[in-house]
């Protein structure tokens, strides 16, 4: 067995070498009779087998140089007969594999040979203990004949069981097939037992000592019989095996249906063979395209623009309305006002910039609605315009879109109230709150599409009490793998409120020693700084100390992340953010009272929490609240408005996080219907992970989220399903990019798991899930940004694409021996149309002739006549044209040559001036007339050429300026 299992290895590895291991599939035979036959064709029919016999070979084959040659591919299949030949005889004794050395499929040549020496030498040691001294040969000589023979034959090991049992077999079939003959009865039906035959004997006994009840029995089997041609197959035959209790056979049934109706669905909709590579396959070139689009998007956009940029290499007119506008640019507009500049350059300055970012009041301070109009007018800040000055901009569109929160700041009279700085108490001064454009557009009932997802807050944390109180988590957040820690921070400063100097000098000094610390941390240095105060008072304190800190220490960081720290207070922060907040609250109890008063300036004030909640939604990363005041301390019920109970919630959520936010809405019951995400939950549970379901306080949800074994607080692997939220989602880009790409950039390592593949293999599912754990995540950068475009600045394309030049004839070589009609017809067909001073020019040269005299002129207009050219005049010149050139048919000018102006047709001179109005726009007529001069290459501006480019302006009929 051994030499012909290693004679087979051996040309396999031979064989190894050459071909990859499908080499088996290959026809050996028939391609070496090819081979033969191939011999007695001629040399190209010969040639041309040998090429196809090649071509099939070469499938096979690693190195395809090893068969260049006819004798190499014989070679090579000579030896794949070889192996095959060995390989079979191998086979035809291989029983001893199968049964004691299994591992021979998985074992190298080399590890065979070792087993084979092994072999040798057990079977010489038991020989050779017969001539050890002390040993008895009547011990030996059985073991010893017994692995001699087995070498021969090695099924001597087990043939006398298996006779054995073949035998007994045989018997136990024969009986069966009496009993099933007789009585219906198989002893091979399926038994839930480990002991068979002792369940089978006992279900008979049975059956015997219950013989009175046979009847009912009976009845039973036939209704099981009828019944089963409308229940699902197995189902009764479970049942009637034991496998299912009748309590549990109306359960079992749902179960199957409802089964059976999943797969039928998942069928007709083909969603049978899903699976998540496939799936992220596509939702991969998904993404591409997306990009793809985004890209040429910006592209076009940009070439739409630049198309009606100055040409570089245009030559432009004083009077043009570029060289005007530059001319103002390079003095700062000296000497003229924005409604002038606009009024008189207006079309170019929409050219070049058609997009305008203006507020309400300069647009409609500085653009004519008589003369300038926009395709639309988008107002971004919406709640903050009040309507009045938004008019004038809305007249100026053609269509208009009114972007805006209405739970952020109303517009106000307080920058243009009159304040009395001496006053006690500024946070008692009285000002209004003045309807918005906003509000009056939704009282109007105009179409509203409300956006959704909330992109700021890189921890979900940060956005949920606004998203709760505000939004009535209406927002689609997103949550961080450390989710299970607040972003929101309170920190109690045992401060004064000064309510008559509207400052807390503790909280001040608080703000100022944390912004300090961070500046001074290596890690915390890279996040961005601001501030934010209740009043004015309070926001011009923390300044000053921040001055004098920095005055103190110059080595400090300004710009922490690479954004200047800002101090602002409730009425001017909307709009701005930082990494990093810090929000001084200021009020607090008198020390010297010990009571608290319950005006909180901006806030008291009807519908004063929209400042709150523009505050406490400028954060990306982080949030500290300096307080002085705890949450309990805070009697909102005894004020008028909600502002101060919208303070005191928020306190209560700094200090104690997402429990004390009310969840009475419809998204947080998803957790409470049973999906497949719970079964696969338990799986993991099993295993020994933590596992949470539906991650998330807003109603996007992560639906599994595994905790990390090293640090529990975080999420190690984030499971995307498709349950209820994947279904929620309106579109393709909502359910496969917008939400997992936000969960990447907020350092979530995701895998995606579809119920389909899950119910169909469930252990794979898990086990790839117990895969991606193990590997590591691949960390975004913080600031990560999308991929700058790489504009290729174009080269200056022709300002005048009309220009040619005039074309060049050395007329010294022309025969003048020819006929007189033949080289007229040779100059106008080069030249035409030309001028008749031109033409008699050219005549002279060829002729070599100082004038043409009256005589010769008539003969030169007869032969005009003759060869069919035609007059025109212009200017009071003529100009010939052959009979093949239609003057409509020009579209071009030539530049160049020894023309005068004056040589110039009025067809050409169209052209040109077309060429010039189109680059420069209007021009007055003098700057017209020396922009065509230049083109043309002449220098002075004769009267005579004025005259004649004037007389082709008048014909053209141009608005000139």
């Amino acid at each position: 067995y051994f030499s012909t299992l290693i004679a087979y290895k051996e040309k396999e590895e031979e064989l190894f070498l050459l071909s990859i291991p499908s080499i088996y599939n290959l026809n050996e035979e028939n391609l070496l009779s090819r081979l033969d036959k191939a011999k007695s064709l001629g040399f190209f029919s010969r040639y041309k087998e040998y090429r196809r016999i090649k071509k099939e070979v070469s499938l096979f084959i690693k190195d395809k140089s090893i068969i260049k040659k006819e004798i190499s591919i014989r070679n090579f299949l000579q030896l794949v007969k070889e192996t095959k030949e060995k390989k079979l005889a191998y086979e035809s004794i291989n029983g001893f594999a199968s049964f004691s050395y299994k591992e021979e499929g998985t074992k190298s040549l080399n590890d065979i040979k070792k087993d084979f020496e092994i072999c040798k030498n057990t079977i010489s040691l038991l020989s050779n203990l017969e001539n050890v001294s002390g040993c008895s040969s009547s011990s030996f000589s059985p073991l010893y004949s017994f692995f001699s023979s087995f070498g021969v034959n090695p099924s001597c090991l087990y043939e006398e069981y298996v006779a054995s049992f073949i035998s007994n077999f045989e018997e136990l079939k024969s009986k069966n097939e009496d009993l099933r003959q007789k009585y219906e009865f198989d002893v091979f039906t399926p038994v839930e037992s480990d002991v068979y035959f002792d369940s089978v004997l006992n279900s008979l006994h049975k059956a015997i000592n219950d013989k009175e009840r046979f009847g009912e029995w009976v009845k039973l089997l036939i209704a099981i019989d009828e019944a089963s041609l409308y229940l699902p197959e197995g189902l009764l035959t479970n049942y009637k095996n034991g496998k299912i209790d009748e309590n549990e056979l109306e359960p079992c049934f749902n179960c199957a249906l409802f089964y059976q109706i999943m797969v039928s669905s998942l069928f007709e909709e083909d969603l049978l063979s899903l699976n998540s590579n496939e799936i992220e396959n596509k939702i991969a070139k998904y993404k591409e395209a997306i990009d793809e689009f985004k890209t040429l998007s910006i592209k076009e956009t940009a070439y739409s623009i630049t198309k009606n940029f100055p040409n570089e290499n245009g030559h432009y007119a004083n009077s043009s309305s570029i060289y005007q506008l530059k001319k103002l640019i390079a003095t700062n507009g000296r000497g003229k006002s924005l409604r002038s500049i606009f009024d008189l350059y207006g079309q170019t300055i929409f050219n070049l910039t058609p997009c305008f970012l203006m507020s309400p009041l300069s647009l409609a301070q500085f653009i004519d609605p008589s003369k300038h109009h926009f395709d639309l007018v988008i107002f971004d800040e919406a709640s903050q315009i009040p309507t009045s000055e938004a008019i004038g901009a809305i007249a100026r569109g053609d269509s208009c879109i009114i972007a805006g929160d209405q739970q952020q700041m109303p517009p106000t009279n307080f920058f243009n109230a009159t304040l009395s700085f001496s006053s006690t108490n500024d946070d008692a001064i009285n000002y209004d709150d003045l309807e918005s454009l906003l509000d009056d557009a939704i009282t109007l009932g105009l179409p509203r599409h409300r956006l959704t997802y909330h992109y700021r807050s890189h921890h979900e944390s940060l956005i949920a009490f606004s998203n709760n109180k505000f939004y009535e988590n209406s927002l689609s957040t997103f949550p961080s793998p450390n989710n299970q820690i607040s972003a929101v921070k309170l920190v109690y400063v045992n401060g004064n409120y000064e309510m008559g100097k509207g400052i807390n000098k503790e909280e001040a000094n608080a703000i100022v020693k944390e912004v300090i610390r961070r500046l001074k941390d290596k890690e915390l240095v890279k996040h961005s700084i601001g501030v934010v105060t209740f009043n004015k008072k309070q926001q011009d304190l923390i300044s000053d100390l921040l001055d004098n800190a920095f005055n103190k220490d110059s080595s400090l960081n300004r710009t922490p992340g690479g954004e200047e720290i800002f101090i602002k207070n409730l009425e001017n922060v909307q709009g701005d953010e930082r990494d990093c907040i810090l929000f001084s609250i200021c009020f607090g109890p008198n020390k010297k009272t010990n009571t608290m008063s319950l005006n909180f300036g901006p806030l008291s004030r009807e519908k004063g929490e929209r400042r709150l909640n523009v505050a406490v939604s400028r954060a990306r990363d982080e949030m500290i609240v300096f307080s002085s005041c705890l949450p309990s301390a805070i009697k909102s019920n005894l004020c008028k408005n909600e502002g101060a109970e919208y303070l005191k919630a928020f306190l209560l959520y700094a200090e104690k996080g997402s429990s004390c936010l009310s969840n009475d809405y419809s998204w947080s019951i998803k957790g409470e219907k049973t999906s497949f995400s719970s079964y696969l939950a338990l799986n993991l549970t099993k295993l020994g992970y933590k596992v949470d379901t539906n991650v998330g306080t807003s109603s996007f949800k992560v639906d599994l989220a595994i905790k990390d074994p090293l640090d529990p607080s975080r999420y190690a692997l984030g499971i995307l399903t498709d349950d209820d939220t994947y279904c929620s989602l309106p579109t393709c880009l909502d359910r496969n990019v917008i939400g997992p790409d936000m969960l990447i950039s907020l350092h979530w390592k995701l895998i995606h798991v579809f119920s389909s593949e899950y119910i169909d293999h469930p252990n794979v599912v898990v086990d790839r899930i117990v895969k991606s754990l193990s590997e590591p995540i691949a960390l975004p950068s913080k600031n990560k940004k999308a991929p700058s475009l790489v504009f290729t600045k174009a080269s200056p394309s022709n300002p005048y694409p009309h220009k040619k030049e005039y074309p060049l004839v050395d007329y010294s070589m022309v025969n003048v021996n020819s006929s007189l009609s033949g080289i007229i017809s040779s100059i106008l067909s080069i030249e035409a149309p030309i001028s008749d001073e031109l033409l008699k020019k050219r005549l002279r040269n060829i002729y070599k002739i100082g004038r043409i005299s009256p005589q010769k002129y008539q003969i030169i207009l007869s032969r005009l006549k003759e060869i069919g050219a035609t007059p025109i005049d212009f200017d009071n010149i003529t100009y010939w044209w052959p009979s093949s050139l239609l003057s409509s048919s020009i579209t071009s000018y030539r530049v160049g040559e020894d023309r005068s102006m004056v040589d110039i047709p009025y067809e050409e001179l169209k052209v040109c001036i077309q060429d010039i109005v189109d680059l420069q726009g209007r021009l007055t007529i003098d700057d017209l007339c020396k922009e065509v001069l230049h083109l043309f290459g002449f220098e002075a501006l004769t009267e005579r050429s004025k005259k004649h480019i004037k007389q082709a302006i008048l014909k053209l009929g141009l608005n000139l300026a």
